[in-house]
């Protein structure tokens, strides 16, 4: 799993830069969150109800029968399309896909997340064979493939998550001496002591982070990065709000936690860096977040003008839906190694000739210039969490130049780049 941010070391006041043309940042999360929560309005057997909450309000979307088994794990896609793990209460384990069932396999739910690619992935335990701490299965539309068995005779399979590169990291608990052990793609990497386990997540910055219970009495649990190598603790949840029932760590660090409170009755709550943001009627069972691609279109337009380098014409492209605090980046290719290079920004565009490509971010708001050590495919990338105060419609032109001393005028330019506000 690669834990590379950039590929070039950005300056600090190179990436404020960045995020000054929008003139402010922060604001609301463009990202909406599901929960599944077990309440008794079905009767003396609790059914499950999965909530839409998009940072305001919470609204039903779907319930689920307590006779066909409760719900224990959940997961959406970039669409919003959400899957459900279903304990059927008989040892096997049934798939929902908004609603509808797409298979069922044996053995019961541990967890549940979607793929890089957008495929849904199944982590179960397992009681046979008995030496198999549990499995992780692939949903291939319409049937599952196992893609992964978790040997590990006296432990049980806990958690599993998938990291951009498609890996699989489960997390088992147990053994001789109990302990927590982190496995990729079935790989032994590392231990960790009795200390219970409460969720795994891969956050947007390809790190690692854990809850664990706390050795603190005072604490009901805390999240570590890149835990058990670094032990970096960036969350404490305090014992009065109830233990980490559920993590997501979010691209700028805020953890979201789900916890069922610190008593049985307790209803579930919804947290923000231990901020109640929404409190359910029932008890918590499992949550995941989204920013969802299905109402942003590709906001991004390469309008050309770039002029030739020694390798050719640089190549600006860009990552991110421009949705308020999500994660995104721009991406320069083909430039020379070593090179001074200017980035200019700007939300206004008269196209002027310049070193023989035409520049459109004129006038340019924001002018940035910097030197960077290039890895070797000579590619640099800028990643921001979009800010807010940009008008829906708003057009921000990017644009490069390089210094280049085999092009005409000595810099290359890049494509421009125009990012539409959603």
């Amino acid at each position: 799993m690669s834990r590379t941010r950039s590929s070039i070391p950005i300056r600090s006041s190179a990436r404020l830069a960045l995020i000054a043309l929008a003139l402010c940042t922060g604001g609301a999360s463009a990202q909406q969150v599901y929960v599944a929560v077990g309440d008794s309005s079905c009767g003396a057997v609790p059914c499950t109800s999965i909530f839409r909450w998009d940072g305001s309000s919470s609204s039903l979307i779907y319930t689920h029968s307590p006779a066909n088994g409760s719900i224990e794990a959940i997961a959406l896609d970039e669409f919003v399309n959400w899957f459900a793990a279903v304990d059927d209460q008989a040892g096997g384990t049934t798939v929902l896909r908004n609603g509808v069932s797409i298979g069922a396999l044996p053995g019961s739910p541990v967890d549940m997340q979607v793929g890089p690619d957008g495929t849904a992935y199944v982590a179960v335990q397992t009681t046979s064979p008995a030496l198999l701490a549990g499995e992780v299965h692939r949903w291939d539309n319409p049937g599952f493939t196992l893609v992964l068995t978790q040997p590990a005779p006296v432990n049980t399979l806990v958690g599993m998550d998938l990291d951009r590169d498609g890996d699989v990291w489960t997390v088992t608990e147990g053994g001789p001496f109990p302990s927590l052990r982190l496995f990729e793609n079935g790989v032994y990497t590392s231990s960790y002591g009795d200390r219970e386990y409460q969720d795994i997540d891969i956050g947007e910055d390809s790190y690692l982070y854990y809850a664990v219970e706390s050795v603190n009495p005072a604490l009901a649990g805390e999240v570590a990065m890149d835990w058990p190598t670094t032990s970096s603790t960036i969350y404490k949840q305090d014992i009065s709000v109830g233990p980490i029932d559920g993590l997501r760590v979010q691209s700028d660090l805020e953890v979201v936690a789900l916890t069922g409170g610190p008593t049985p009755a307790s209803p579930a709550q919804l947290l923000e860096d231990g901020d109640p943001r929404f409190t359910y009627t029932g008890f918590d069972l499992a949550f995941d977040i989204k920013a969802p691609a299905l109402y942003y279109p590709d906001p991004w337009t390469d309008v050309g003008g770039g002029a030739p380098g020694i390798i050719g014409v640089p190549l600006l492209t860009g990552e991110g839906v421009l949705a308020v605090g999500s994660p995104g980046s721009i991406t320069l290719q083909q430039v020379p190694g070593f090179a001074l290079v200017m980035l200019y920004v700007s939300t206004l565009s008269t196209p002027t000739p310049f070193k023989g490509g035409t520049l459109y971010p004129v006038p340019p708001q924001h002018a940035i210039l910097t030197w960077v050590n290039w890895d070797g495919y000579r590619n640099m990338s800028w990643f921001f969490g979009w800010p807010s105060g940009i008008a829906p419609g708003t057009d921000i032109y990017f644009q490069y130049a390089a210094q280049d001393s085999s092009a005409s005028g000595g810099f290359s330019v890049s494509n421009a780049l125009r990012g539409t506000q959603p």
